[in-house]
């Protein structure tokens, strides 16, 4: 954010995704736009002047870095009629540039240099005449293909796309050719077939789903996850096309379309098992895909119901703060009206107590669900429930193996139609194919919050048929998994399920969490965590056994860093025995920035060789010989370098300028493998 301060604009740092971006401006305007990452990506990026804008230049940049002046944008001439206070201008300019990011704006000679006259432009606000300006940049890694991608779709629906009417142009075929050649150079990780894909893919299992007939748009809430997210997906009822999409942190109660502008409220929320009733106001914007949370309060409000009483006025209907000492907590809440003259300019965690206060009345919890698969199903008759992929596996003949929420194992053909599946009420969770690919044993899940006393199974399934041929219930929780003979194996989960989970693929031991407790203690959860093995035992055709504690092998403590705790993830084992895993630092507030890793230790002392680290939990991880694939919960892949760990490439995963998130990822040869989302696609895919 830009302050005016005597003539100058002085600067701060702006976050884009996960690059820092520092823009210098001063007197004599020069300026630099740098990302310490250096990615190459082409970067778009939006200037919005609010309250006040002299003159602007928008300017974009072509492939060799030529700028051309498309627009200046004038603030209108001062009225005397009208105060300054109630005088607001909005003025919108785009930069694209067909440049990697981390070149200095200043060494292309832009001429008119935008930002210098932006800078101008805020030296002359009249503050003695009650005038101010704000300046908010959204500087975003975009490919110019899915710049040019939803200016076509903006110009099928309303003749020109905002942002091309905002600088008085529209692509033509050329411009797309080029900006697809742009991104053709651009874009490391390549998707090249999809499976499963099907109508309203992204929403899973619909609960809510609510109609503009006006623009002929479908808002459609699916299942929230235990621990997880609920989608919301925006499509057309012609073309049955995602325009836009959303993952809420609670469940979906109640959306509502703007009756005019291009805008969703969404009221989510749930109860948080003892005291809270907790909760979002989501205000998704239709155009640019970007959603805002409204509430002030760190722990929000449940919201369960939401109407436009017109084009300022939403009434909103929230459960109560809480259950303390109220019996009719779960029946009745607080309504309240809320009015904002302009919906697309509210800010977020701007709705403060006083704005949702209002008296108490009914307020009942319906179940949308039967309805909402109606609407979908009477919409599209190929759509299906399919969520989580948990596991995905090649065969040599090219046929393709999955596992996800609901199915225990299903088969692929070559030609892309499905060949069988075997239907099952939690799912399947791992494979592991014989080496004769005559049959596979997968490993069970369990819903959450089954109690221990409901068996966890592993089966063996025939892949001609899907037929199961054995079945093994193993005392404890546990993982299956791949070791580097090929033999299946069972890892035990450990007493903290997820978080002391540790599967190792391809290992040459069976890798697994133990606790290691001091002289006298009886407590099994106290003490401190080390990774633990066993030596591969028997025939590799075998049936996987649990790890027996005689021929245990402690290798050393699971936690590298002094007084850090660290939490399971997935692994591998390396051609040269090292290990490579994921997981996460334990925190009392969650997880915290940098608190992911991904490391690269020594198979004697645990001694880290490198660790990369972020800020979002990493989901799905495999190597091939020379790059480690990194699948994160947010849906950014990352490649990083087998030797060092430095960032290769990173992308998030889009399928068809939609995100998607990576639950499953295995590597089937250098640069290509298969990656399963949590919306049931099982994607080829290929890296440069």
């Amino acid at each position: 954010m830009f302050t005016h301060s005597l003539g100058e604009i002085k600067t701060s740092t702006i976050q884009a995704g996960d690059d820092a971006l520092d823009l210098a401006l001063s007197g004599h305007g020069r300026h630099a736009m740098e990302s310490p990452t250096g990615s190459g990506t082409p970067t778009r990026f939006t200037v919005r002047e609010v309250e006040t804008a002299r003159s602007l230049s928008a300017t974009r940049l072509d492939d060799k870095g030529q700028a051309g002046t498309r627009r200046h944008l004038v603030k209108p001439a001062q009225s005397a009629v009208v105060p300054p206070s109630v005088r607001r201008y909005v003025q919108r300019a785009e930069l694209a540039l067909g440049l990697p990011d981390y070149k200095a704006l200043a060494s292309l000679g832009l001429s008119p240099d935008p930002l210098q006259q932006l800078a101008s432009a805020m030296a002359s606000v009249r503050t003695e005449d009650g005038e101010k300006a704000e300046a908010v940049f959204d500087l975003v890694p975009v490919s110019e293909q899915r710049l040019a991608r939803r200016e076509c779709q903006c110009s099928a629906t309303s003749g020109v796309s905002a942002s091309a009417e905002a600088l008085g142009m529209c692509p033509g075929i050329d411009d797309l050719l080029d900006m697809a050649k742009i991104d053709a150079m651009t874009i490391p990780l390549s998707v090249d077939r999809i499976l499963g894909d099907r109508s309203f893919t992204e929403i899973g299992d619909p609960v809510l789903a609510t109609a503009d007939e006006r623009r002929g748009l479908l808002a459609v809430a699916g299942a929230y996850e235990f621990g997880g997210t609920a989608p919301v997906g925006v499509y057309g009822t012609g073309d049955l096309a995602c325009h836009a999409l959303v993952r809420s942190r609670y469940a979906v109660h109640t959306m509502a379309f703007h009756p005019t502008l291009p805008l969703l409220a969404v009221g989510t929320g749930h109860y948080d098992g003892g005291y809270f009733f907790e909760g979002e106001l989501l205000l998704l914007h239709l155009e640019t895909g970007t959603a805002v949370s409204l509430i002030e309060h760190w722990l929000g409000r449940q919201v369960l119901k939401l109407e436009w009483l017109d084009e300022q006025a939403l009434r909103v209907v929230m459960a109560p703060p809480d259950d303390w000492q109220d019996e009719t907590a779960r029946v009745e809440g607080h309504v309240a009206v809320v009015r904002r003259s302009d919906w697309t300019a509210v800010p977020a965690k701007s709705l403060t107590e006083y704005d949702l206060a209002g008296p108490r009345v009914p307020a009942p919890r319906p179940d949308g669900s039967a309805a909402a698969c109606r609407m979908v199903t009477e919409l599209s008759a190929d759509w299906e429930s399919r969520r989580n992929v948990r596991a995905v596996e090649s065969l040599s003949d090219g046929r393709i193996l999955a596992t996800l929420d609901g199915v225990q194992l299903e088969s692929w053909l070559p030609s892309g139609e499905r060949a069988w599946t075997v239907p099952d009420k939690e799912g399947g969770r791992e494979i592991v194919v014989a080496p004769d690919e005559r049959t596979a044993w997968v490993g069970l899940t369990r819903r959450p919050g089954m109690h221990d006393s409901v068996p966890q199974s592993v089966v063996q399934l025939s892949l001609t048929d899907g037929k199961q041929l054995d079945s093994i219930v193993p005392s404890s929780f546990v993982s299956l998994v791949r070791c580097a003979d090929g033999r299946p194996a069972l890892s035990p989960d450990g007493r903290n399920r997820a978080r002391s989970r540790f599967p190792v693929r391809g290992g040459s031991r069976i890798y697994f969490q133990s606790t290691l407790q001091p002289p006298g203690e009886r407590n099994p959860y106290n003490g401190e965590r080390w990774v633990t093995a066993m030596d591969l035992q028997g025939p590799t055709t075998a049936r996987p056994v649990e790890p027996l504690d005689p021929s245990v092998r402690w290798m050393f403590p699971y936690s590298w860093e002094p007084g850090e705790t660290h939490f399971g993830g997935p692994g591998i084992e390396a051609a040269d025995g090292t290990l490579l895993h994921a997981g996460t630092v334990y925190h009392g507030q969650g997880l915290q920035p940098g608190g992911s890793f991904v490391v690269r230790r020594e198979p004697t002392d645990g001694r880290p060789r490198w660790v990369f680290r972020t800020d979002r939990k990493a989901t799905v991880l495999d190597a091939d010989a020379a790059t480690v694939y990194v699948g994160y919960d947010d849906g950014e892949v990352v490649a990083l370098d087998l030797g060092d760990g430095t960032v290769r490439w990173r992308q998030h995963l889009t399928v068809g300028a939609v995100s998607a998130v990576p639950t499953a990822l295995t590597v089937t040869a250098t640069g290509r493998f298969l990656i399963g989302t949590s919306d049931g696609r099982i994607l080829e895919c290929s890296a440069a």
